[in-house]
């Protein structure tokens, strides 16, 4: 049987009712056309009282890693305008970061997960991420758990010191450069927010009561970090946008396009093909990144069981994902506000992404919109 989008829909739908996450949304386009467009379940569980807030297209989710990617992407607009140069070390633009063992560490270092900083102390600080200027101190003060070049994974370390970065050399902070530079259609996002502290769509910590990551146990505290901290209190450009599955899809789409007019191609390519690959410490696992981007694989891979290698992306804590495949030229957004862990993260969206490509597959050929 050929697959469809109806299909793809149904898996989704399948999902929510057997209970992997409460509410979630599920976005697919391609050239600038929406081939699936689903939203569903609870924002909002019902609790007591309380009669739960629904899932509709606009609800706004806490991306957590997700949000990389358009961290990387305002990093690379510096890049583009010849403001930056990523073989430079952090400390010629932010001179205080050179201290502890960290002169030498480079942007790119940062942005292929290869500086050998985690940031251990601020992961199990929360309460200090409102206070930007705390959290620079801490990154200024930090000093490498590894040995520079070193794969391992910055969960929130690697946005604050990209934002400080944009913020040493625009002005601004990463949010007021990076929304008016993006289309119209990506004008929701927001790195902080307070105005959707009761609107936005609740994360739920549905996976085991210990998971270690930074020297941090991400269970003991997900809800309060991921519901009152980020994006709400406190701007986490690593780990913490609020968007929905509309936006997402459409930022992949965007860069299947070659970054339209906000960027040469040439330079964004750099960020959606393979700058390093090994076996990442911290989660202990293979992986392939671009530059804030993660690479699909052989095998099996959150983008689709097999044969994902061109496809680039990220996932956001257990729940969220976002990637595009240049071979059938789709962009998808997957939002949901259930997490569990890394097992669980492959689980469900790998059958996702190999029923959402076939169907893309099984779609008539039509000419590239975007490119005409």
């Amino acid at each position: 049987m050929q697959a469809t989008f109806l299909q793809v829909e149904r898996l989704f739908r399948q999902q929510q009712a057997r209970g992997a996450f409460p509410g979630g949304q599920l976005v697919v386009r391609r050239d600038g056309q929406v081939l699936c467009d689903v939203a569903l379940g609870w924002a909002r569980a019902p609790a007591g009282a309380e009669p739960g807030i629904a899932v509709g297209p606009e609800t706004r989710f806490q991306f957590m890693s997700a949000s990389k990617p358009f961290t990387a992407f305002a990093i690379a607009l510096l890049e583009d305008s010849g403001e930056l140069e990523v073989e430079r070390p952090v400390a010629r633009y932010f001179p205080e970061f050179g201290q502890g063992g960290k002169a030498d560490v480079t942007v790119l270092d940062i942005l292929t997960h290869r500086s050998g900083l985690v940031f251990e102390n601020l992961a199990n600080h929360p309460e200090y991420w409102p206070d930007w200027e705390r959290v620079v101190q801490e990154l200024a003060a930090a000093k490498p758990k590894y040995r520079r070049g070193t794969l391992a994974y910055s969960p929130a370390g690697f946005g604050w010191i990209l934002g400080e970065l944009v913020r040493r050399i625009t002005g601004c902070t990463i949010q007021d450069f990076l929304v008016p530079r993006l289309p119209a259609a990506l004008g929701g996002v927001r790195f902080l927010d307070p105005s959707q502290r009761d609107t936005v769509a609740r994360s739920y910590w549905l996976g085991p009561t210990r998971l270690m990551l930074a020297g941090h146990d991400l269970a003991a505290d997900f809800e309060q970090v991921n519901n009152d901290y980020t994006a709400i209190e406190a701007c986490v450009p690593g780990a913490g946008m609020l968007a929905n599955a509309r936006e997402l899809s459409a930022f992949y789409e965007l860069l299947l396009s070659g970054g339209g007019s906000t960027i040469r191609s040439e330079t964004l390519a750099k960020y959606i093909t393979l700058q390093t690959r090994g076996f990442e410490r911290e989660l202990g696992v293979p992986v392939r990144l671009g530059r804030g981007f993660g690479l699909g694989s052989l095998g099996p891979h959150p983008f689709g069981w097999w044969n994902t290698r061109p496809c680039y992306g990220h996932a956001g804590g257990f729940g969220v994902l976002g990637f595009a495949d240049p071979r059938s030229r789709i962009a998808v957004g997957i939002v949901t506000n259930g997490h569990r862990g890394v097992g669980d993260l492959l689980r469900r969206f790998a059958p996702l992404g190999m029923q959402i490509r076939a169907a893309a597959r099984a779609l008539p050929q039509t000419p590239h919109l975007l490119a005409a």
